[in-house]
């Protein structure tokens, strides 16, 4: 029995997280999204969402945060602050303009959306594209899945102990 919780607990944690991707990048207009959760003492991806023939397709990941994946200056920035970055125009000067990243990618609008619960920082949403005109929008900042990832993640750590 404690089998069968534990894998349904991952089950309901995954499905959450597909559906929890799959809105905001649509929502926000996004190309691309990653989900970082806080294991531990670091940050990993959790899953990626990118936009692709006309929908949205979400993968799950267990990988560390590199410079080849995100702005690693904007993700510790907004984990450090707990505050919410949005580069509207992600060409124009800015503190993650040297960011190797930014550099590289040239992405065009950026948000990196620290996922707080009860004072808490469990992780981020970063949402970026490409495209020529400025486009992930602010609303996406208003996020309401913070609260259903961490109470999925604690019924899942409490089936996997019990």
């Amino acid at each position: 029995m404690r089998i069968s919780q534990a894998v349904s607990g991952e089950i309901v944690l995954e499905k959450l997280i597909e559906t929890l991707m799959l809105i905001a990048v649509e929502h926000a207009g996004a190309e691309r999204g990653l989900l970082i959760l806080r294991r531990g003492e670091e940050h990993r991806i959790e899953a990626e969402a990118r936009t692709e023939h006309g929908g949205v397709e979400v993968q799950m990941r267990q990988a560390a945060t590199t410079p080849a994946e995100l702005p690693e200056s904007l993700l510790c920035y907004a984990i450090r602050t707990q505050q919410s970055v949005i580069l509207d125009d992600a060409s124009s000067q800015s503190l993650f303009s040297e960011d190797p990243y930014m550099l590289q990618k040239r992405p065009r609008s950026v948000l990196c959306l620290p996922l707080v619960k009860q004072a808490k920082l469990i992780g981020a949403l970063y949402l970026g594209e490409q495209l020529s005109t400025p486009g992930v929008h602010a609303e996406a900042a208003g996020h309401p899945g913070t609260v259903g990832i961490s109470s999925c993640d604690l019924f899942r750590s409490r089936s996997i102990v019990r």
